[in-house]
């Protein structure tokens, strides 16, 4: 049967991470250029609503409501990918020696710059203004001011979170920011079957290291 009221879905659709992407990024939509589309990029949230709410909220609410659920799931995944290459280059802290210190200390400020964002948008919205809009709508004497209060919420997650239309050259910049850590991911991964020896990585491969470390930080 169909979804029952307050019930929420995430669905995903296949776009396609070709010509047409690379047109839509032309056209001025986000950013993609630093990483590849993947499932995450095609979920959306849905929540069935009663129909007198969906009546109240507008057809467009939920559109809006998973644009700013887009950018809160490239937070996450930049972190999850931070978090767990943070793990893998911490495994032995003697390898590859000032090459991967060096990469490790980059990790690290990507992760604090992720930390940021993350307090910066998303902790804002979740408990700062949501505390507000509850506050705002216990007030409300009127559905017009119910609906208000809602839009004045939605207006001022939007800006913060760079999803709005002023907002798209930033968030073109916090797109392919985000997408460092994907990339960076896969790049590490490529080199974990390098052999350790007694702890040392060969020359060869500590050049690799600090290439690597150094083009991430150019693109940063």
């Amino acid at each position: 049967g169909g979804p029952r009221a307050g019930e929420v879905r995430c669905a995903y659709s296949i776009a396609s991470d070709g010509a047409d992407a690379r047109a839509h990024a032309r056209a001025g939509g986000l950013a993609e250029s630093v990483h590849r589309l993947d499932a995450l990029d095609a979920l959306s949230l849905r929540v069935a609503m009663p129909s007198a709410v969906e009546r109240l909220l507008g057809n467009e609410a939920m559109a809006r409501y998973n644009q700013v659920f887009a950018f809160v799931m490239r937070l996450k995944r930049a972190e999850l990918a931070l978090r767990s290459m943070w793990r893998l280059l911490r495994r032995d802290v003697r390898a590859a020696g000032c090459a991967l210190h060096s990469l490790r200390l980059h990790v690290h400020s990507l992760r604090q710059l992720v930390f940021a964002l993350t307090e910066h948008t998303v902790a804002y919205a979740c408990i700062e203004r949501a505390s507000v809009l509850d506050t705002r709508l216990e007030q409300a004497a009127s559905l017009e001011e119910l609906r208000h209060a809602h839009e004045a919420f939605l207006d001022e997650v939007e800006v913060r979170c760079c999803v709005h239309a002023a907002g798209l050259p930033t968030a073109n910049v916090l797109s392919a920011l985000l997408g460092l850590p994907l990339k960076l991911r896969r790049e590490v991964l490529d080199f974990v079957g390098i052999d350790v020896h007694g702890g040392e990585i060969d020359a060869a491969a500590t050049v690799a290291w600090e290439r690597l470390g150094l083009s991430s930080r150019r693109q940063l």
